[in-house]
């Protein structure tokens, strides 16, 4: 693999790396087969190449993150760079959806030659489809025309700049904001995001904060731009710069309009993701006390006695989480119990959850309670009689596919 050398900062190329899939994924394959991937990063000091050798299959995602941990320091806006198959043999070039898996994208092959690029229009039909037309004076002028456009909410303008060839993703010198987050922050119409999307705007193309559309919508608490995003396309597994998805995001805001945790679910939406402190989704509504939040997610699949995975303790006050710590092997209970979220203990309780269950330092969500002598919330954890539902209340409801 190509590296650096950490004392001189000097880069060489030319190496090659084996990447086992047990390593970066443990996604299995019956075959077990062996790719070649060869990435080409033109932005890097005589456009390095390198080589990866796949064993079974990797998400996309994951090949993505093994290239920035190694090249971010020399690319600029890294977290906006993504893998790309050049046009070749009469097809058109794309570039790889980080939600997929490789062998979404090769079949008989036994390996694969890539680019590892910045996001941007395709501009089908040129002799570099990435290539634009624009000067640079006529970009910040189009630019500029576009965001007002998008302000004003003018769909019939916002086609008329993308007509001349404008590349819609960029960056707001004074937000920081992209086209499509902009649109989204905005209100703007249905309309106004399909000329975006269909201009050649990246559904997954990060503002500066490191967030996508779509997490943006979700951290505004806008129904309407979820919708819309979900509905051209958006995977509602995206990940931020923090490694969270929009259902991560909202589940941790008890000010979420449900609509909302209910939209992306039926779209399919991931859970079971980990944060910093080693908290799934269901910890945390657990913490903000959010029963109906609780009983989607459980409806969903979550299990009610997912374990958080924090090697030591964790100040919360550093997660803005209150001033508590979360333990290794806490249970939503535990999490629940030691915030005081009684709501939620009795969901978890109706559901299934089990208070008996110790967490790495030995306590149950029992002697939690009685530590913080909430004595009310541990004979609640010690003598629960309450209804008794099975884990799935109802069918989870899912988008036909």
């Amino acid at each position: 693999m190509a590296n650096t050398d950490d004392d001189s900062g000097q880069f060489s190329a030319g190496s090659s790396v084996r990447i086992n899939q047990g390593n970066i994924l443990g996604l299995g394959h019956p075959t077990l087969a062996k790719t070649q991937v060869n990435i080409v990063i033109f932005d890097l000091p005589n456009n390095g190449k390198v080589t990866y050798e796949i064993v079974g299959d990797c998400h996309i995602s994951d090949l993505k993150l093994t290239i920035l941990k190694k090249y971010s320091t020399y690319l600029i806006d890294a977290q906006n760079y993504a893998l790309y198959i050049p046009p070749s043999c009469g097809k058109f070039g794309k570039y790889l959806e980080e939600e997929r898996t490789l062998r979404d994208y090769i079949s008989d092959s036994s390996d694969i030659d890539l680019e590892f690029v910045y996001k941007q229009r395709i501009n089908f039909g040129q002799v570099d489809p990435l290539k634009s037309n624009l000067s640079p004076h006529l970009v910040r002028s189009a630019q500029r025309s576009i965001i007002k456009a998008i302000h004003s909410g003018n769909a019939k303008k916002v086609s008329k700049v993308l007509g001349k060839g404008l590349d819609p993703n960029f960056h707001c010198p004074f937000t920081s904001e992209t086209p499509l987050t902009m649109a989204v922050l905005k209100n703007c119409s249905k309309e106004i995001f399909a000329e975006l999307i269909n201009g050649g705007a990246h559904k997954d193309f990060k503002n500066r904060d490191g967030n996508t559309p779509l997490h943006v919508a979700v951290i505004a608490n806008k129904l309407s731009a979820v919708k819309d995003l979900l509905d051209f396309g958006q995977s509602p597994n995206c990940f931020n710069n923090d490694g969270l998805t929009p259902l991560f995001l909202a589940i941790c805001n008890s000010r979420t309009d449900e609509k909302i945790i209910n939209e992306l679910l039926f779209n399919y939406a991931d859970i079971g993701i980990i944060d910093i402190g080693g908290m799934q989704e269901i910890h945390h509504a657990a913490k903000i006390d959010v029963s109906t939040a609780l009983n989607l997610l459980i409806t969903y699949g979550a299990d009610v006695n997912a374990r958080c995975i924090s090697e030591k303790p964790v100040d919360c006050a550093s997660l803005n989480i209150n001033k508590a710590f979360v333990i290794g092997g806490d249970t939503p209970l535990h999490v629940a119990s030691r915030f005081s979220s009684f709501q939620a203990v009795t969901a978890l309780l109706s559901r299934g959850a089990d208070p008996r269950i110790l967490n790495d330092y030995q306590e149950s969500a029992i002697s939690i309670a009685e530590r913080n002598k909430d004595y009310l919330l541990a004979g609640t954890l010690k003598t629960y009689t309450g209804l008794q539902f099975s884990k799935y209340l109802y069918a989870p409801y899912l988008r036909s596919r």
